[in-house]
């Protein structure tokens, strides 16, 4: 075993034979291991990825990539699975003694706690108690459970990025696929017997299964919460040891999958192909399972529509180029299957290889739970801008669809897809018609005042998979403004940034559209976050990265905004439970780096400063706080 640290690691693994220190680094991302010998002669090597055809956990979820098999095909990602590290986490006893709870009322509502994590991450907790901190009791009625119902009084209601989360003879699971926050993206539960003027204190047990480890807990005016850091094992992994996620013999290998054309009409026959092996076992089948994707109206859980099987062939027929040379190819006519054959038709697809051993492999990766997607479409584009066109179920749809009482916030989807939520849903993405990205997931976006509440993706995002980025970006954002007005405006504000030296996201206007909905002019904004913060610096994403925000009250219905306070630098803008408490600023400034730290410490001292000796301080000192040269220059262009 090579580490960085080899003391620490034999000290965490008992017999372990590990050689370091390693003065090198992997990046989470992707990186080339190559072992040679000691004439220099190459042994082995894996160009590794994370996303896509590669496993998702270990890439900084704790996990680590594990071969299935030694006689698998290592340079392939579905030979790799994620190490399970489900039942390593210990439990551990907390208390948050979150301060004063202020009571601040905002149309009514109950006092509430909100638990969330700021990332993809899964704790489990128990025994959760909420009590005067002077006193005892426990004002969480059913807080051993979580509720599927529009309430937070029969359980612990998630939503948002928070929607995976369940209870079970264990405990309440906190599961996050995104970032938590005070808005919806979150768990909550009822406490209703909280009272104005009293300190609360809040204990329960929690131990890590996987991913951010940061809990954060605040009550529904922000007045009362505070943050713990549950600890993760040490011992992640198993070097030295059998693989976790070790198989009796090698799957087959499913790879570079493709439907073609990308966007066929009604009438055209599609042509899929994967490039299918499997070593040390005879493949017995290889099979396209395909079906028409519909609204599902009736089925809350998607599970009655059949799948239609064909075979696939490496013979030199049907449509394969080329006999034997592990190409499988099936072509699918329109005309043969009921649906097919209609314009706007959207059709699932998996390819599923069997071998004699049992074992099968998949593309996409996910199979029947992530399938690939094409849509017919009769129409002849545009070709003058760059096109983006996302293929999403007409179910998926409909949970974005969520205006009050309506789809995502029905009992269809459990209530869990209200306006503000920002959990990214499956999809396949096409770049230009042509470039196909399996794997894919997009959701709308949009301020409290411009987020639509139809599922129309108007504004959205799309977050493809880590293997396959496009132009070096790993999520892709369009803003609604037309081929004039304000998109003119925002670009002549932007190269006046640009004159002024102040670095910022690049831009491009293009053709956007929804399955077969007609294109519509928009502009394409790089992301801000942690790539582009990389890009601009060197080293960006490891500086603190605050993205602020309208501090917003949000109902329980998750559709509407009682109030919105626009973000400031106040000092103690709460006035409880004190200053330098994270829980008075996180709803205006939300962490998007370093986010396991959250670290508001250089945000408050800023805050303190600006509102205590703001008159009183000199340029001087203005400058090795901030950069003022920046600050100014956003002044006048917003101004």
């Amino acid at each position: 075993m090579l580490a960085a640290n080899a003391a620490s690691l034999k000290a965490s693994y008992a017999g372990l034979t590990a050689l370091g220190d390693w003065s090198g680094s992997l990046r989470n991302g992707s990186d080339l291991i190559r072992l040679t010998d000691a004439d220099g002669n190459l042994a082995n090597q894996v160009d590794y990825r994370f996303g896509g055809e590669w496993p998702e956990q270990a890439g900084g979820n704790g996990s680590s990539l594990e071969l299935i098999n030694p006689s698998a095909d290592n340079a392939l990602g579905g030979a790799w699975a994620d190490s399970d590290e489900s039942a390593k986490g210990a439990w551990q006893s907390f208390a948050i003694n979150g301060g004063n709870f202020k009571d601040v009322n905002y149309g009514g509502q109950d006092p509430e706690v909100r638990l969330w994590l700021p990332g993809d991450g899964h704790l489990v907790l128990r025994n959760l108690v909420l009590r005067p901190t002077a006193g005892s009791g426990n004002l969480f009625v059913n807080g051993a459970v979580t509720t599927l119902t529009n309430d937070n009084v029969s359980g612990w209601q998630s939503r948002g990025t928070h929607w995976g989360s369940y209870h079970d003879a264990e405990g309440v699971h906190l599961v996050a696929d995104g970032s938590g926050d005070a808005k919806l993206n979150h768990m909550e539960k009822d406490a209703a017997g909280m009272t104005a003027l009293t300190d609360y204190t809040m204990t329960f047990e929690a131990r890590w299964v996987s991913g951010m480890s940061r809990l954060v807990a605040h009550t529904w005016d922000m007045s009362w919460g505070s943050t713990v850091l549950v600890p993760v094992p040490l011992n992640l992994g198993t070097p030295g040891a059998a693989n976790s996620r070790l198989a009796a013999g090698a799957p087959p290998q499913v790879t570079s999958g493709l439907h073609s054309p990308a966007v066929p009409t009604a009438s055209q026959t599609v042509t899929v192909t994967a490039r299918v092996s499997s070593p040390g076992s005879a493949l017995t089948s290889v099979v396209l399972k395909h079906r028409l994707d519909f609204n599902w109206a009736s089925e809350p859980a998607r599970t009655s529509g059949a799948w239609n099987t064909t075979p696939m062939l490496d013979n030199g027929t049907g449509g394969d180029a080329v006999a034997n040379d592990g190409i499988c190819t099936v072509q699918i006519n329109p005309a043969s299957f009921s649906g097919y054959n209609v314009n706007g038709a959207i059709i699932e697809f998996y390819v599923l290889a069997t071998a004699a051993n049992g074992l099968t492999g998949h593309f996409p990766r996910g199979g029947a739970g992530a399938p690939g997607l094409w849509v017919a479409d009769s129409r002849v584009p545009s070709t003058d801008l760059r096109r983006m066109r996302v293929v999403i179920s007409p179910y998926w749809v409909d949970a974005l669809n969520n205006s009050s009482g309506t789809g995502g916030q029905t009992v269809k989807f459990n209530y869990k897809f209200p306006r503000f939520s920002d959990h990214y849903f499956p999809c396949t993405y096409m770049h230009n018609d042509g470039t196909v990205y399996y794997g894919c997931s997009v959701r709308k976006t949009g301020s409290p005042f411009t987020r639509r509440t139809d599922g129309n993706l108007t504004r959205g995002v799309v977050a493809l998979p880590g293997d396959h980025p496009l132009r070096g970006h790993g999520k892709l954002y369009w803003d609604n403004d037309g081929a004039g007005g304000s998109m003119l405006h925002n670009r002549i504000l932007r190269y006046w940034l640009y004159l002024l030296g102040v670095p910022g996201n690049e831009n491009e206007v293009c053709r956007v559209t929804r399955n077969s909905h007609t294109y519509a002019v928009r502009e394409t904004s790089e992301t801000f976050d942690k790539a582009m913060l990389d890009r601009i610096w060197a080293n960006g994403s490891d500086g603190l990265f605050f993205e602020i925000d309208d501090k917003l009250t949000i109902p329980d219905d998750g559709t509407t905004r009682l109030s919105n306070t626009d973000g400031s630098w106040d000092y103690d803008p709460i006035n409880s439970p004190g200053a330098e408490n994270p829980t008075s600023y996180h709803n205006n400034f939300h962490p998007k780096s370093r986010e396991l730290e959250y670290d508001y410490s250089a945000l408050t001292e800023w805050c303190r400063q600006i509102e205590q000796n703001g008159a009183a301080l000199t340029q001087e000192q203005y400058e090795r706080m901030g950069d003022t040269q920046a600050i100014a220059a956003y002044a006048a262009v917003r101004g």
